[in-house]
């Protein structure tokens, strides 16, 4: 800010309403950004993405779990699991049809398989992603 010509008056106010805002505040950005995030990803997928953006990996770690649930990890793979199943039902055609009888797999295990693949690249735990597929193939009502 020297440099642009501003006096140190200037800076110091600066820092100064950009503390009491907290926008210096790295714990107060990751928490936001988990509250904003976690209602649709995965724990791992908003850790990586606040690491990618400087933050504290202690930080990060710290706002994962004052605010980022494993009951909320379950619900955003349930509710992803239920899109990408009813998604790969409606994909279903001659090109995957000809991969199974060369395979000679199951339809339904090949799905499973796609979406158990899916969640886990989504950044889901091989744990979360069990407990989602049991639960949905025990009740199969999605």
């Amino acid at each position: 800010m020297l440099e642009k010509g501003f006096s140190e008056e200037e800076i110091v106010e600066a820092i100064n309403k950009l503390s009491e805002w907290k926008y210096l505040d790295d714990y107060s950005y990751a928490t936001a950004y988990v509250k904003a995030k976690s209602q649709k990803y995965s724990k791992k997928k908003i850790f990586y993405g606040l690491l990618n953006q400087g933050v504290d990996k202690e930080l990060i770690i710290r706002a994962l779990e004052d605010i980022y649930s494993e009951e909320r990890e379950f619900f955003n793979c349930l509710n992803l699991a239920i899109k990408i199943w009813n998604a790969e039902q409606r994909k279903w055609n001659g090109k995957l049809e000809s991969k199974l009888k060369s395979k000679h797999i199951s339809r339904e295990m090949l799905l499973r398989k796609r979406l158990a693949d899916k969640l886990l690249a989504k950044g889901f735990s091989p744990n979360t992603v069990k407990s989602v597929l049991l639960k949905i193939f025990a009740e199969e009502e999605f």
